[in-house]
């Protein structure tokens, strides 16, 4: 008998659910439609659905996971919502006094066929909308993100955290200039540059080149993951994945 996901390791979690991306396909906005109804039934609270992240933008590649932004009302209503999902399969990832992330299909063996990401929030904590909208209005930058995330793909393929952690910026540069705050154009070709940096500082200190004699230590990565991609499963003291 296989491992449960509670008791499997890290590394053997970004092993079994690694990065991969496909091509837009429009089945993911059925995906959506369905799992939104299935939810709103669930749920049985005033809530407002949306469907997030890339398999939200048309025409761009994306992990085949579908996220779903649930705004509810009061800090209450996101733990009878948690409860609820939990009742149904789902499995709460993490958890703050205004946030809670809950995922479903996530099996021991693998991906299932249809994943979802479900993001429990009160009302009006929704800056993804507007991430997804500019992207949607904008098919140029829409390209560039996609650009960012192909060319992440196979350095962070095991490693979720450092893939999310690589595209904080390009997310949060588009978020502040959707919202009417001024963002500076990235150039693609740094930030992938950024990234090679970001994987050799996450290599294990025996995988990485040593230093010459004279040569510096690199700065010390500081700024925190913005949306950490494995959470630990509450309760079970073990990282499972959720969003990355």
């Amino acid at each position: 008998m296989g491992k449960s996901l509670s008791d499997m390791t890290l590394e053997e979690l970004w092993q079994l659910f690694p990065i991969f991306l496909t091509p837009h396909q429009n089945v993911w906005k059925d995906w959506y439609q369905e799992e939104a109804a299935t939810l709103k039934t669930m749920l049985r609270l005033t809530a407002q659905l949306h469907h997030i992240g890339s398999t939200a933008i048309p025409g761009i590649w994306a992990k085949p996971i579908v996220d779903i932004l649930v705004e509810l009302g009061e800090e209450e209503d996101l733990e009878r919502a948690k409860a609820a999902m939990i009742g149904h399969g789902y499995l709460c990832m993490s958890q703050s006094s205004r946030r809670i992330s809950m995922n479903k299909g996530y099996t021991p063996d693998g991906f299932a066929q249809k994943v979802f990401h479900v993001h429990l929030r009160c009302s009006g904590d929704h800056d993804e909308l507007y991430f997804r909208d500019y992207l949607t209005q904008h098919p140029e930058v829409a390209r560039e993100y996609e650009t960012l995330k192909l060319g992440l793909w196979k350095r962070f393929e095991h490693n979720r955290d450092g893939y999310t952690q690589a595209k904080t910026d390009f997310v949060q540069r588009y978020t502040q200039k959707a919202k009417g705050f001024p963002a500076p154009c990235l150039d693609i070709s740094q930030e992938c540059d950024k990234m090679e940096q970001l994987k050799t500082m996450a290599e294990p200190k025996s995988h990485q080149r040593p230093k010459a004699r004279g040569e510096s230590e690199s700065p010390r990565q500081v700024r925190e993951l913005c949306a950490t991609p494995f959470r630990l499963l509450r309760g079970a003291g073990r990282p499972i994945p959720v969003t990355g």
